[in-house]
């Protein structure tokens, strides 16, 4: 809202698109990787797993967020923009919180489920 309000290039205000350029021609921003880079930076943020700092950090930072307050999956899928919840599964599986949960038992392991010489399928 503040970039709107405040810092948008008045001369842009016929231009169709929200997210323009600083100076003329205010053409669209083809990426916000520069731009939240920079922001980052500035604001000397530092991310746990990697030098990423484009806006694919924001949208890990929000499905994480939506995660932990219970969403529904559908809603995360709707809300980062994906048609496939196959689409999430990069966002999904970065929760290491949940992810130990739901650990599987070692239990089984080694334990023989059928007798000698049966046929199977």
């Amino acid at each position: 809202m503040d970039y709107i309000l405040n810092e948008r290039p008045k001369a842009a205000a016929g231009y169709p698109y929200v997210f323009v350029r600083r100076q003329a021609p205010f053409k669209k921003l083809e990426s916000m990787y520069a731009v939240c880079s920079s922001l980052f930076e500035q604001a000397e943020v530092k991310t746990e797993n990697r030098e990423s700092q484009g806006t694919h950090v924001c949208r890990h930072t929000l499905t994480h967020k939506l995660l932990l307050k219970k969403v529904p999956h559908q809603v995360i899928t709707n809300t980062l923009g994906h048609v496939s919840k196959e689409s999430d599964k990069p966002y999904l599986s970065m929760e290491e919180q949940m992810l130990r949960e739901c650990p599987l038992s070692f239990i089984m392991i080694g334990q023989k489920y059928w007798e000698e010489g049966e046929q199977h399928g």
